[in-house]
């Protein structure tokens, strides 16, 4: 039986739908040799007008494959930081109290710190839980300094900005906040450091709200009862360079 050329290269060419519906009527006169010429032409041509479809590489298969190992390795790796930020703070219930000498200056500073007892839920790449941190910081011969700052997001302060803080159920109180000298997006310096201090001392639950990237305002809240801290305020200013 002869081979019918119209359907013997429609079904070679079925993969470019251009080039078969251009093989539905070809010249019958055509011999094998010139319809395959015709062929080659018109997938050159359908390959220059980006109609025809690049055949699948190993190369192209395997990308996807690769990148969604990458995010789901990236994904496993922030829920276990934030399981290991949720298991430091069940173990830093309450006031921690501890002493730094710097190796340079050779000059202690005595910190006392606390947690926040809730948690804040950022868009990536800050996901897997926030926590806040309030730190009162006492050198020698210098004023107290009190720094928050976030374990996972960024802060929204530039070059200054005011944090309202409210302290058991009395009317807010606003402070001035300022970045460290190395702009850090975690840190935060609230002033004046003395009347910060003032109300802490007498306070049971303190809640500091902060502005943070693509989320607004933030409320972080602290059970402050039972600070055991000696050091006297000193008089607050602004400081020049805040470190």
């Amino acid at each position: 039986m002869p081979v019918d050329p119209v359907r013997q290269y429609t079904r070679a060419w079925r993969g470019y739908p251009e080039v078969a519906n251009a093989l539905k009527f070809p010249d019958l006169q055509l011999t094998p040799s010139k319809m395959n010429l015709r062929c080659a032409t018109l997938l050159a041509v359908a390959a220059l007008c980006g109609c025809a479809r690049p055949l699948p590489s190993p190369e192209n298969t395997a990308a996807p494959d690769a990148n969604a190992e990458l995010i789901a390795q990236a994904q496993a790796a922030r829920i276990e930081a934030a399981s290991q930020r949720r298991e430091e703070a069940a173990q830093m219930r309450g006031w921690q109290y501890s002493a730094r000498t710097d190796e340079a200056s050779r000059i202690e500073s005595t910190f006392a710190q606390l947690l926040s007892t809730n948690q804040l839920d950022f868009l990536p790449p800050y996901d897997g839980g926030s926590r806040g941190d309030i730190v009162l910081r006492q050198r020698p011969g210098e004023e107290l300094a009190v720094i928050f700052s976030i374990s996972n997001g960024q802060i929204v302060c530039l070059p200054s900005c005011t944090i309202q803080v409210r302290f058991d159920d009395a009317a807010p109180v606003a402070f001035n906040g300022s970045v460290p000298s190395n702009r850090s997006i975690t840190t935060l310096f609230l002033w004046p450091a003395d009347t910060f201090l003032a109300k802490l001392r007498t306070a049971r639950r303190m809640r500091v709200e902060i502005p943070y990237f693509r989320h607004g305002l933030q409320v972080s809240e602290f059970d402050v009862d039972g600070l055991a801290w000696e050091h006297a305020a000193v008089q607050a200013k602004k400081p020049d360079a805040i470190r």
